[in-house]
């Protein structure tokens, strides 16, 4: 009859050697699955930015993170880090659209302020008059209660998009 018991495993050896493995097996699993559903939220967390995210390893050599204004070392064996850039102006203006309720045209208008074009570019591009530019970038500028335009970039650039509560003192 053949025993399955090594000769380390008899004599109840085999449960004093699980107990002392058991621990750091659970524990590395638990790792394991802390460091998953932490991968899995990040991910989640990059589907839902409007911003240009990347995950890369420490061994990829990359130039298109030049635009990067953020780059955070991930925490793990394998190391790497997340690079974050401000997102296009196409998507500040589309996100000014939806939280301030522009026009597609004041949209076209804020897209053009939000690239840095003069009124007189946005002309140009947009192929509109210069009195309808400048009546569509008041409109923009009202409507988000912007006083200037460094102030519609600040609210375009900001995650919440919301104009500040005026100040009463």
């Amino acid at each position: 009859m053949l025993s399955y018991d090594a000769p380390a495993f008899a004599g109840g050896r085999a449960e004093i050697i699980l107990n002392l493995l058991l621990p750091a097996f659970a524990h590395r699993f638990e790792t394991l699955d802390r460091h998953a559903r932490n991968a899995e939220r990040l991910q989640l967390a990059i589907a839902e930015s409007d911003m240009t995210i990347t995950v890369r390893d420490n061994q990829q050599e990359d130039n298109s993170e030049a635009g990067a204004f953020l780059r955070l070392p991930l925490p793990g064996l394998d190391g790497g880090y997340l690079s974050i850039a401000q997102p296009d102006a196409a998507t500040l203006a589309a996100r000014l659209a939806e939280n301030f309720g522009l026009t597609k045209r004041q949209t076209d208008i804020a897209h053009c302020l939000l690239d840095g074009l003069s009124t007189k570019d946005a002309v140009e591009r947009l192929r509109i008059s210069l009195n309808t530019a400048r009546y569509h970038c008041e409109a923009v500028l009202n409507r988000t209660s912007a006083s200037r335009l460094g102030d519609l970039n600040r609210f375009a650039r900001s995650f919440t998009a919301a104009p500040p509560e005026p100040s009463w003192g």
